[in-house]
């Protein structure tokens, strides 16, 4: 949506016709694991975990820090774990895709979400008069 040409083209008395919209989605994804040596005694125990990124919605990222190696598909975290310890870790992963909205039906039930949402701030209201 480029409310800046539709701007300059209502000044210089062009009426121009909207042909859609597109929405960007941000999607995230929380894992938790568990991690515990069930050793009663011994020593300390090194485990590593390999996090998968998800693949849904165009690939997902992981955010949490602190990986020791970290590729597009997975992220490896170490962990030291003393006998009996167990330790809860999550991983936070995000992932942005788009859609259009191009049919009037479409756009009427955009705006119709977006008006009983209308203190979300998720459209401004610029947009949505471009839209109206």
């Amino acid at each position: 949506l480029r409310a800046e040409q539709q701007r300059a083209a209502e000044s210089s008395g062009r009426r121009r016709r909207l042909a859609g919209c597109r929405l960007t989605h941000r999607e995230h994804l929380t894992t938790s694991y568990t991690l515990r040596n069930n050793a009663p005694s011994g020593a300390p125990v090194t485990l590593y975990l390999d996090h998968s990124a998800a693949p849904g919605c165009g690939g997902f990222s992981v955010l949490t820090e602190g990986a020791i190696k970290k590729t597009t598909a997975f992220s490896r975290f170490k962990f030291v774990l003393a006998p009996g310890e167990q330790r809860e870790f999550t991983v936070r992963e995000t992932a942005a895709h788009s859609s259009c909205r191009t049919t009037a039906r479409q756009l009427r039930m955009l705006l119709d979400s977006q008006l009983r949402a209308a203190d979300s701030g998720v459209m401004a209201a610029s947009t949505r008069a471009l839209l109206e």
